[in-house]
């Protein structure tokens, strides 16, 4: 019912050690929809929200529990001079979901959800209902474990505060054997379609997507060296497209290999994954993608401090087969905590993605689709960089008395956007103090 930043008040309390209930209410505001903002196209708007959750434990090991939530627009925070503007929404959920775990043996995680929803507040006062039920069980027995998932919603099922997809059925089953003490083999099959009811005139989009993974460890003369490597395959079809009197049919083909390497604290990753794309009704889109990925985690003590880095480096190169050109995909990040012997606790963090960008101009004349005269006349580069996007994030804890449940925070937050077209880059830098301060009543012991 809920997977947003709600800002506002929240109250936790046990009755017991087997009744919970917890509620909050406030405001969701999305990002874009800052007053000092609106000179930017984007799709800002403001959303009331609550609700609560009890819960019952059955067992220690067995949980039930009843949902509710209300998410209702704000008209008036809905910039009117969008393009392609939102419409008001009031949405309510109820939902029964249960967590029970029989002997470590068999595990089941499921949800039933009903949702009553007004699609247009402003003009209309008609509630629209539907359903939907999620399911998540385990069965681990010695050697081998099968995990099953199944998700269905309804196409006039909403959950606006939890960004779900209406009109889905995704099922998926995943079985694992332990073949040896050094070889464990996964194998798994999902399948996803977008029209549950059939009604969509085109027909459905489907997915299916099977993999097996092989993972070896404890390698004889390697050490603690983990290497696992595998295939899968996403096939998708399509609904029915009139301009080429056809479906869609995507083949992606992905081999893949990964190994991590420990050293003491210290943990060295590399992975390599190609993916072969084959359009079947349009070669043109037809590609071959190679990623190639490197990480380093680390845990340094020295003198009472301890130093946590983290670093990570990705690049993905996409090539065309029926054009010259490619794209080219980074992404990046260095993670530093630092952790004082007493009272003081930093992280420091700097990500960034960015992106090299090809495409075909529409004209034939070299002159008109760019300075690069060493690519064919038919085809532009738009810049080196089509985009790049760093983020850096500065935060410094105070612990008053040493104390984890009363700390000062002090962070810093900037965020650049560059991008290929003129005039689109912008920067954010946010400034933020959090005082956080927790407590319990102690009860009388006897």
């Amino acid at each position: 019912t809920y997977n947003q930043n709600i800002k506002g008040l929240s109250l936790v309390h046990k009755f017991n050690q087997k009744w919970k209930f917890s509620t909050n209410v406030g405001v969701f505001t999305d990002r874009w929809g800052s007053i000092f903002k609106d000179s930017l196209v984007g799709q800002p708007f403001t959303r009331f929200v609550g609700g609560f959750r009890g819960e019952y434990k059955l067992q220690p090991n067995k949980t039930i529990g009843v949902n509710f939530s209300e998410g209702h627009d704000l008209v008036g925070s809905i910039r009117p001079d969008l393009v392609n503007g939102l419409i008001g929404v009031n949405n309510q959920i109820l939902s029964v979901d249960t967590k029970m775990d029989f002997g470590r043996v068999f595990t089941i995680d499921g949800e039933a959800a009903y949702s009553l929803t007004n699609p247009n507040i402003q003009t209309q006062h008609v509630e629209v209902a539907d359903w939907a039920v999620r399911l998540d069980s385990r069965l681990r027995e010695g050697w081998f474990t099968m995990r099953e998932t199944y998700t269905r919603m309804e196409p006039n099922f909403l959950s606006v505060n939890a960004r779900q997809l209406a009109d889905l059925q995704d099922m998926g089953i995943t079985l694992t054997e332990e073949a040896g003490q050094h070889l464990t083999i996964d194998e798994s099959y999902r399948y996803t379609e977008n029209d549950v009811r059939h009604t969509q005139p085109l027909g459905a989009t489907i997915f299916k997507v099977p993999e097996v993974r092989f993972s070896f460890r404890r390698i004889p003369h390697l050490g603690r060296t983990l290497f696992d490597f595998g295939y899968r395959e996403r096939r998708e079809t399509g609904p029915f497209d009139v301009a080429t009197n056809n479906g869609t049919k995507i083949v992606a083909r992905i081999p893949y290999a990964d190994v991590s390497i420990p050293m003491g604290t210290t943990l060295f990753s590399m992975g390599y994954e190609h993916r072969a794309y084959d359009s079947v009704n349009d070669p043109t889109q037809s590609t071959g993608v190679n990623r190639v990925s490197l990480n380093l985690r680390s845990i340094l003590d020295a003198g009472g401090w301890t130093f946590s880095p983290n670093f990570r480096y990705e690049i993905e190169r996409e090539l065309f087969f029926t054009a010259f050109g490619a794209n080219s995909n980074r992404n990046i990040a260095a993670i530093l905590y630092i952790d004082a012997p007493k009272y003081f606790q930093m992280e420091l963090i700097y990500r960034e993605v960015g992106a090299s960008l090809f495409t075909q101009c529409a004209t034939t004349t070299t002159s008109q689709c760019g300075s690069f005269t060493t690519l064919p006349a038919n085809v532009n580069v738009l810049l080196p960089n089509g985009f790049g996007r760093p983020q850096y994030h500065a935060a410094l804890t105070y612990k008053y008395k040493n104390s984890d449940s009363k700390e000062l925070i002090f962070a810093f937050d900037r965020n650049s956007n560059f991008f290929a077209v003129p005039g689109q880059a912008f920067d954010e830098r946010v400034f933020s103090v959090t005082l956080l301060w927790r407590y319990k009543k102690q009860g009388e012991t006897k």
